[in-house]
């Protein structure tokens, strides 16, 4: 299992505030147009429009509240959704959520979706939402309503995997330097995404016969592997991204 950390969710909000997207008003119209659902459009769902969003946090969970306008005549109830991406294509993690509404003719309605829960967010994730890539994607019974990204997309995503049942310890390392990992059981951990040369070992805490891997990786996929299976044995790698 990935490790679970942590995080600030007031620096969070304070990034998306800066990026200027916790309101959605005039971004919805861009987009509603979208047949999103594939049926050639959906009328329903043509009359209703997500005029505002705002990003708060309950408990662990961030959570985004919608205002959905309904410029039809007649009582709607829709469903309104969420897809989340956290790094390009939800590299490092996708989360979706969804909750049905009622909403009178030339009325508006606020529905409240959870976008993650911080405490579920592995330590690669926790980067990506602080500092990278997200994507925010709205629905309204299935017709897309708005689309964005925060943050600017990396041309690599690098990280580090220690893959081991036990405790272990080592260091993690790039051209700028070097600093000291630890953990128990497998973990993924964040390397600058601009490093050209990444190194890294983790050394098994026991005498055990267990198999400990080290790998590195880009954009999810592994360009180099050391394993270990000896008692207190040190897997190391070093490669060019």
């Amino acid at each position: 299992m990935p490790e679970v950390v942590e995080y600030d969710r007031r620096t969070f909000l304070a990034c998306v505030s800066s990026l200027g997207v916790t309101a959605l008003a005039g971004c919805s119209s861009d987009s509603g147009s979208s047949d999103g659902g594939g049926d050639g459009g959906n009328s329903e769902a043509d009359s209703l429009t997500i005029t505002d969003n705002e990003i708060g946090n309950s408990g662990s969970v961030t959570t985004s509240t919608l205002t959905v306008e309904n410029t039809g005549e007649e009582e709607s109830n829709p469903t309104v959704s969420v897809n989340v991406g956290i790094g390009p294509d939800g590299l490092y993690g996708e989360y979706s959520d969804e909750r049905s509404v009622s909403i009178a003719g030339g009325e508006t309605a606020e529905v409240t979706l959870d976008l993650f829960d911080g405490n579920e967010l592995s330590e690669v994730a926790f980067d990506e939402v602080q500092n990278g890539f997200l994507t925010l994607t709205y629905f309204i019974d299935g017709v897309e309503k708005s689309h964005q990204e925060l943050g600017e997309e990396s041309s690599q995503y690098v990280s580090f995997n220690i893959l081991y049942s036990g405790s272990w310890q080592g260091a993690l390392g790039t051209e700028s330097g070097q600093r000291s990992i630890s953990g128990q059981g497998d973990s993924h951990l964040p390397v600058d995404n601009g490093a050209s040369i990444v190194s890294g070992n983790a050394q098994k805490q026991d005498d055990g016969s267990g198999t400990l891997t080290v790998q590195i990786l880009v954009d999810g996929e592994v360009i180099s592997e050391q394993s270990t299976s000896a008692e207190y044995g040190v897997a190391q790698i070093s490669e060019s991204i």
